[in-house]
């Protein structure tokens, strides 16, 4: 798969196209996007399948405390 290719569909995987949602109380929409995106390089660079990039990515957002929104 080309790059781009892969970038896109990691990008629409890991984006409002899941039903995943995390929240954690008192944390800013700056800090979550940032922690979100963090989990996302996570899961990028791991080279692995999609559903392995997707545990990484719920993985690391709750190693930093969030939980998956009701």
């Amino acid at each position: 798969m080309r790059p781009t290719r892969f970038i896109i569909a990691l990008s629409l995987l890991l984006s409002g196209c899941t039903a995943t949602q995390f929240e954690r109380p008192d944390t800013s929409p700056s800090q979550m996007e940032k922690d979100k995106y963090e989990c996302e390089v996570t899961g990028r660079s791991a080279h692995a399948s999609t559903s392995t990039q997707r545990d990484l990515y719920r993985r690391c957002m709750s190693q930093r405390g969030y939980a998956i929104k009701a």
